[in-house]
């Protein structure tokens, strides 16, 4: 897509956002998982930024690129006459780097997966969202902490330890999913 087009497909999505049209757009890819897996459906709502607060999800169009991203915001920064927003993916060890207010299209309200739309604003949902959350950090820690610790010990990386650390997070996680009904 070239950059012309990509300017007029972002402009078009924040005015529809803007306007309170419901857009929906497709997960593609697993950085959010369990809450957002490929496939979901992800419903998004206009939000200023000053509106925004750490635990959100929200969808920001990359700079330079054809596509958005869902992520987790972690931090909001004002500098000057701006707002500056920090996200990440729930799967992710660091940080994306710093958007620009501007960047942002909207705050993520519901999840919608095999047909069953799920609230974030609110309740089960609002709470299910930052328990994954949570749960997420602390692996992502957790393996940051043991990956460290085996160069150091070992000298070298161990293959499988991610795999090994994930699992008992993500059964958490599935278990929280399943005892709120939004299931792959």
């Amino acid at each position: 897509m070239a950059v012309k087009d990509e300017r007029n497909v972002i402009g078009w999505v924040r005015e529809q956002v803007a306007l309170g049209t419901p857009l929906r757009f497709r997960v593609t890819s697993d950085s959010m998982a369990p809450l957002l897996m490929p496939g979901d459906e992800v419903m998004v709502a206009a939000a200023p930024p000053e509106t925004l607060r750490p635990g959100d999800l929200v969808v920001a169009a990359a700079p330079g690129r054809a596509f958005f991203v869902v992520h987790r915001l972690v931090a909001l920064h004002h500098e000057g006459d701006g707002f500056w927003l920090v996200t990440r993916g729930d799967r992710s060890g660091t940080p994306d780097p710093a958007w620009p207010a501007e960047a942002i299209v909207g705050r993520v309200v519901a999840v919608v997966r095999a047909g069953q739309t799920l609230d974030l604003r609110r309740g089960r949902g609002r709470a299910m969202a930052l328990a994954q959350g949570v749960l997420a950090r602390l692996e992502a820690a957790t393996y940051m902490l043991l990956r460290n610790a085996a160069y150091r010990l070992l000298g070298r990386r161990l293959p499988r330890l991610g795999r090994v650390v994930r699992a008992p997070f993500q059964a958490l996680m599935y278990f929280i999913s399943r005892g709120l009904k939004l299931r792959s």
